[in-house]
């Protein structure tokens, strides 16, 4: 497997070549994911990043989501994204979130995944990674040019990032993170 880190936009989930299916629900935090499962679970991130509790965070005028999801029996993996946007779009305080999850068919692929992501957000970001504890198995918030959390849960990596200016995108990030991973 190709190892990378992944930016967060919309179009990145377009650039993926796997096949797109049928999507499901799971809890994220009680999710059964065990090391010998050989393919991922169907989800989509807007179960996950659900529209109230977009607009908890946002505001009431957040704009319609995008999401997308794309799951690969043969790479036995799945990959989702939704993004929300606040309606005023023109506006200096536009706030874009996006939560993008990336499901691997065990937990080992997930450590391995996670583990080299983070050494190249060190790389990518300009500066050091910042671990964060109390979420999810394992998290670090990638600042500098990546302006990112990633959190690591049985085996998913969850990256959750902001494009906005006008808030600490760090603390935004958090919020989610913690109002996801407490259900």
């Amino acid at each position: 497997m190709k190892r990378c880190v992944i930016r967060i936009f919309s179009h990145d989930i377009l650039a993926m070549s796997f096949f797109l299916t049928g999507c499901g629900k799971i809890d994220v935090k009680n999710s059964k994911a065990t090391s010998v499962m050989t393919q991922a679970p169907h989800i989509e991130a807007c179960n996950v990043f659900t529209p109230n509790m977009a607009k908890e965070l946002l505001g009431e005028n957040i704009v319609p989501t995008v999401s997308k999801t794309i799951h690969s029996d043969k790479f036995g993996s799945t990959i989702s994204s939704c993004e929300y946007n606040t309606s005023v779009i023109t506006s200096k305080k536009n706030v874009k979130m996006t939560l993008l999850i990336y499901y691997v068919k065990n937990i080992e692929e997930s450590e391995r995944v996670f583990r080299d992501a983070k050494d190249q957000s060190n790389k990518l970001a300009g500066i050091e990674v910042e671990s964060i504890n109390d979420i999810g198995d394992e998290a670090y918030w990638s600042g500098g040019k990546l302006n990112q959390l990633n959190v690591r849960n049985k085996n998913g990596w969850f990256i959750i990032s902001s494009d906005q200016s006008h808030v600490d995108q760090k603390i935004m990030a958090l919020n989610i993170a913690k109002r996801i991973f407490s259900k």
